[in-house]
C-alpha cells in the first residue's frame, strides 16, 4: 500500500495476504495511511528514520541544506509539484523550494557558486531571504531584491544563480525570472 501524506509519497507499505479482496484493501489504508502521518510527525524532530534511510555518509553542506528543504512533493487540487537533488549525498550550494498558496505555485531552483560549506550558507541565506519576501506578498523582482540584499550584507563575496517562478494554477499564466551570473569586470 502507498504511504502518502497528502500529495508527498514517502514510500510503500508491504502487505501479505492469502487473497486480496475489496475489504482487505480498505482495511490495508488504515495502517498504511497512519504509517504515513507517524513518518511525517517523526522525521521533523527524530534521527532515527534518516539514520535507517541512508545509504552514505552525508556531507556537512548537504545536511545544512537537506534541513532547510521543503518536502519533495507539495502540491493542491489544481498543480503538484516535485523536486529532488541529486548527488544526494554530495550537494553543497544546490537547493529548490516549492510553496502552495491559493493555487498560485511559487518554485525556485538555487545554485551557488564553489562546492563547500560557504556555498550552503549562500543557498540557505538565499532561501531564507527569498521565502521571506514570498511571505510578505512580494512580488518576483522584489523577491529577487530581497535575495541580492541579504547576499551582500551577510556574504558580499558570495552569489547564487537561480530561476524562480510563480504559477497560477487557474489561468495557467507562468511567470519566472532567471537570476544569473553577475557580470566580470
Amino acid at each position: 500500500m502507498p504511504l502518502v501524506d497528502g500529495v508527498e509519497r514517502l514510500g510503500v507499505l508491504a502487505v501479505r495476504t492469502a487473497w486480496l479482496d475489496g475489504v482487505r484493501m480498505r482495511r490495508s489504508r488504515v495502517p498504511a495511511h497512519l504509517f504515513a502521518m507517524l513518518i511525517t510527525s517523526k522525521r521533523a524532530y527524530s534521527d532515527w528514520l534518516a539514520a535507517r534511510t541512508r545509504t552514505a555518509t552525508m556531507r556537512l553542506p548537504a545536511e545544512m541544506l537537506r534541513a532547510f528543504l521543503p518536502p519533495r512533493t507539495i502540491g493542491s487540487s489544481r498543480c503538484v509539484s516535485t523536486a529532488v537533488l541529486e548527488p544526494a549525498y554530495g550537494i553543497a550550494g544546490d537547493a529548490f523550494d516549492h510553496s502552495v498558496v491559493k493555487n498560485i505555485l511559487h518554485t525556485m531552483i538555487l545554485d551557488a557558486m564553489r562546492d563547500d560549506l560557504t556555498a550552503g550558507l549562500t543557498t540557505s541565506v538565499a532561501m531564507a531571504a527569498a521565502r521571506n519576501a514570498r511571505r510578505s506578498g512580494a512580488d518576483l523582482a522584489d523577491v529577487v531584491g530581497s535575495v541580492d540584499q541579504a547576499l551582500a550584507q551577510w556574504l558580499p563575496d558570495s552569489f547564487c544563480t537561480g530561476v524562480l517562478c510563480r504559477l497560477d494554477a487557474e489561468t495557467g499564466a507562468l511567470r519566472w525570472v532567471n537570476c544569473g551570473h553577475p557580470h566580470r569586470c
